[in-house]
């Protein structure tokens, strides 16, 4: 999963006053499936199979840790370098979150 995708998915879900949201975008329901199986956020009930769509029912615990790494662009610099010096991540691309 892109973690800056990653980051304004947690940031706009949290911002919500009911915890629902409601997203579309070029294939934006591959990234926020990608963050329910790493366990960071809850999907609701009613998904369709739309690549362009996604609806989240709220946030984890481990979804709000994250966002709160993530809003430290010092740390998300360290763990970026970090990953791709120790080979995780070849430079050039973007920061996938292979950690999880």
């Amino acid at each position: 999963m892109n973690l800056e995708v990653a980051r304004r998915v947690l940031e706009v879900s949290e911002a919500q006053p009911y915890g629902f949201v409601k997203l579309r975008g070029r294939g934006i329901g591959y990234e926020v499936k990608e963050m329910e199986n790493a366990g960071l956020v809850v999907l609701s009930a009613a998904q369709t199979n739309e690549p362009d769509l996604a609806v989240i029912k709220g946030v984890t615990s481990a979804g709000r840790r994250l966002l709160g790494v993530l809003r430290d662009k010092a740390t998300a610099l360290c763990l970026k370098q970090t990953a791709t010096r120790s080979g995780v991540l070849r430079s050039g691309l973007d920061f996938e979150m292979a950690l999880l």
